[in-house]
C-alpha cells in the first residue's frame, strides 16, 4: 500500500485514455506485486505495461536510459535514493509531496503531485498525476527543459549541500 503501485496503475490508465501511444515499466517486487499485477489485467492494460522485477542497483541504469520519467508514488519513504539516481540520468520526476522526495523536487525538475488537502481523495491524486504524464508525453519542450533540470539539480545534490540544507531546515 505505502509504496503506491495500485495509484500509479490507475494513473497510468487515466493517462492512457489520452496518449495510447505511453508505456509502464513497473519495477519492483514485494507482497503486492500479485495484486498489481492482477488491476492492470483486469483494466485490460497489460499491453502498455511490462513488469519487472527488482533490480540491482548496476542494473538500473538500463531502465533510467530506456524512459522518459521517473514515478515516484510512494505514500512513505524518508530518503527516496531512488529518485536522486532517477535525477542524475536526467529523468524528470512525479512524486507526492511527501518525504524525502518531496524536498528533492522543484518546478525545475519534475512535478509535486498535492497531497495535503487531497490524500484522501483518490480520484484527485489519480487525476492529477494522469495529467502529468500527459503534459510530459505531449510537450517535448517541458520534457527536455525538464530532463535538464533534472540532470543538473542532481549534481547539486553532494553531501555537502544536503547538510548545510538540513541544518538550515533545523
Amino acid at each position: 500500500y505505502w509504496k503506491g503501485g495500485a495509484l500509479i496503475i490507475h494513473s497510468f490508465q487515466e493517462a492512457l485514455k489520452k496518449n495510447k501511444k505511453i508505456r509502464l515499466n513497473f519495477v519492483g517486487d514485494g507482497p503486492q506485486k500479485k495484486d498489481w499485477i492482477n488491476l492492470v489485467n483486469k483494466l485490460k492494460i497489460k499491453k502498455f505495461v511490462k513488469f519487472h522485477p527488482w533490480q540491482k542497483h548496476y542494473n538500473m541504469e538500463n531502465f533510467y536510459k530506456k524512459n522518459d520519467i521517473f514515478i515516484f508514488p510512494s505514500f512513505h519513504d524518508s530518503g527516496a535514493s531512488v529518485v536522486s539516481e532517477a535525477l542524475s540520468y536526467s529523468l524528470p520526476v512525479i512524486c507526492l509531496d511527501l518525504g524525502g522526495p518531496a524536498i528533492k523536487i522543484d518546478k525545475n525538475c519534475g512535478f509535486l503531485i498535492k497531497t495535503k488537502k487531497k490524500f484522501f481523495n483518490k480520484n484527485n491524486l489519480i487525476k492529477d498525476i494522469s495529467n502529468k504524464i500527459i503534459l510530459l508525453s505531449e510537450n517535448k519542450p517541458l520534457l527536455k527543459k525538464l530532463s535538464h533540470g533534472a540532470y543538473i539539480k542532481s549534481k547539486s545534490m553532494t553531501w555537502k549541500n544536503i547538510i548545510k540544507s538540513a541544518y538550515k531546515n533545523i
